[in-house]
């Protein structure tokens, strides 16, 4: 668990490193002191050896004077997988990096990231996997929820080598934009270099369907509740995904309760 506790510049580095057909599981917290006014940088290093499965859950949520940069840089090496949840909420402003070479033949790799972006909270997140060698399988779903002023931006590469055949790669960003004024730009891009592969990427940008809404109140439903209802089956696509059955049952709650006061707020 990382704290921000005083005013200024912190720097954190951490390095996790799976030995060959082990299986590792990893917590990231960041929190931040309400009175705290601080730029954070986080940098990870994460190297999957041969067979080896690591599995991270990182977490970030603190006060409205918490700024941070993150940057994860990860090699994934022979029938290796890694996994990687990215949940946020509450920070100003965020930029998140997320950069793996996948370098062995079959390796595998899943991103998977959720925001709730309010206020004037603004956050850029880049993910590139670059596949070296064969059969390598990469995932990768990013989704926001955005509020008020907020802003977001997503940017995602998938690199094919041409020595990279029977890649099999999947990149979806999807923004859901709950006011007129949130804004968010999406670049998801693939550069393939092989014949042999099976890539697909795309994003979706909008608001809630006032169709759907609707059928929802129909049934008896309040709006505020409708609308979490909506909500709750937009985040469940990744919040499903973590694989720390403890962890996900925590951040499922949690993340409940906020989705059930925001359809509060924006009713009211």
């Amino acid at each position: 668990r990382m704290t921000d506790a005083l005013a200024g510049v912190e720097h954190v580095k951490l390095v996790l490193m799976v030995d060959s057909n082990a299986t590792g599981s990893f917590v990231i917290e960041g929190i931040g002191d309400q009175l705290a006014s601080i730029v954070s940088h986080v940098s990870v290093d994460v190297f999957c050896v041969e067979g080896s499965t690591l599995k991270v859950v990182w977490s970030h949520s603190a006060s409205e004077a918490v700024s941070r940069f993150t940057t994860v840089k990860g090699r994934v090496f022979d029938e290796a997988t890694f996994k990687l949840t990215y949940l946020n909420r509450h920070l100003p402003i965020l930029r998140h990096e997320i950069a793996v070479d996948m370098e062995g033949e079959s390796a595998n790799v899943e991103l998977r990231g959720l925001s709730l972006l309010t206020g004037d909270q603004q956050m850029d997140q880049s993910a590139c996997i670059h596949h070296h060698k064969e059969n390598g399988v990469s995932y990768q779903l990013f989704k926001h929820i955005l509020i008020d002023q907020a802003k977001s931006g997503f940017t995602g590469l998938v690199y094919v080598e041409p020595e990279a055949q029977k890649t099999d790669a999947y990149q979806t960003n999807n923004n859901l934009l709950l006011s007129d004024k949130a804004r968010s730009i999406s670049r998801p891009q693939f550069e393939i270099f092989a014949d042999d592969v099976k890539c697909s990427h795309g994003s979706i940008t909008g608001q809630i369907d006032e169709e759907v809404l609707f059928y929802l109140m129909s049934r008896g439903l309040s709006k505020p509740k409708a609308l979490s209802v909506l909500l709750e089956g937009f985040v469940d696509e990744v919040l499903e995904l973590i694989d720390i059955p403890d962890i996900a049952a925590l951040y499922r709650k949690d993340m409940l309760k906020v989705l059930e006061r925001i359809g509060e707020e924006i009713e009211a």
